[in-house]
């Protein structure tokens, strides 16, 4: 019931068609000119993007130490008991820049951490098998001592034995840092590479962090370019048009997207045939 109310008044549509016609471009296209709708313009005095747009500007001027200066204007003259003769107008209005030094700060702070993600399995295999893993690493601590003695008395080495932590606390930090399964040393591999293939730690990742820090959100855009493979991309979150959301990490968005100026060339790369030229 709610589906249906929200096509025939947005114009997105049906979100009960079968997989094949979701899969068609007529469909997408409807799907994001809804959404294009939705959002609305900038130049929209009424629109989402437009008030978005406003008021992330306001706060990407304090954060640069640029705000506007007329509310301080506007609170001086109006303590001029001559009902304004333009004497406190020839004062210095220049904000001091104030904001700027405590955003650089909030800003190295996040930086300085790793911002590379930490993959880990959840499927039942690979948790079978790490369970496995960490009971032996329980078996060795518990056994430490014995097994010590016995690799002396075998005149073997026991370097494995040694590493081992001496207390199950610490034996929980061993086991989250050492013990991987292969698909998870795999897909952090992979992670990895595709996010330093992209520059992101130099480019995204700050960007990022500096939106963060002065606007309360980031967004990041994972696509896969025909050319070039899984890219990583930086979106300013003025051009960025989604679902309601209640959740501050937007994780129960049903739609996002965003706005996109690119050249013809690059738009006739990534779409390759589909087009004409004319």
């Amino acid at each position: 019931m709610h589906n249906n109310r929200l096509k025939n008044t947005t114009g997105f549509p049906d979100p009960l068609a079968s997989r094949s016609e979701k899969e068609s471009k007529e469909y997408g296209l409807k799907d994001a000119k809804a959404i294009e709708t939705q959002g609305g313009s900038v130049e929209q005095d009424t629109s989402l993007l437009r008030k978005r747009h406003k008021t992330f500007s306001k706060n990407r001027a304090y954060a640069n130490g640029t705000q506007d200066t007329g509310i301080y204007r506007q609170l001086l003259t109006s303590l001029d008991p001559n009902n304004g003769d333009g004497t406190m107008l020839n004062l210095d209005f220049t904000p001091v820049p104030i904001l700027p030094k405590f955003v650089r700060i909030v800003e190295n702070k996040i930086l300085s951490s790793n911002p590379y993600p930490n993959l880990e399995a959840i499927d039942p295999l690979s948790s079978s098998e790490k369970d496995r893993e960490r009971r032996k690493v329980e078996m060795l601590i518990a056994n430490k001592k014995k097994l010590k003695e016995i690799s002396n008395k075998l005149g073997k080495e026991s370097s494995k034995v040694d590493s081992m932590p001496d207390t199950l606390e610490e034996a929980e930090i061993f086991i989250d840092n050492n013990i991987k399964s292969s698909g998870e040393i795999a897909a952090q591999l992979a992670t990895d590479l595709t996010l330093s293939w992209n520059d992101f730690q130099d480019s995204v990742y700050r960007r990022c962090v500096h939106d963060i820090t002065t606007l309360g959100m980031a967004v990041v855009k994972r696509s896969n370019d025909p050319n070039y493979g899984i890219k990583t991309d930086y979106v300013d979150p003025a051009k960025f048009i989604h679902s309601y959301t209640e959740d501050a990490n937007f994780g129960d968005l049903i739609y996002a997207g965003h706005i996109r100026q690119i050249p013809i060339y690059e738009l006739k790369r990534i779409a390759g045939d589909q087009f004409t030229e004319e």
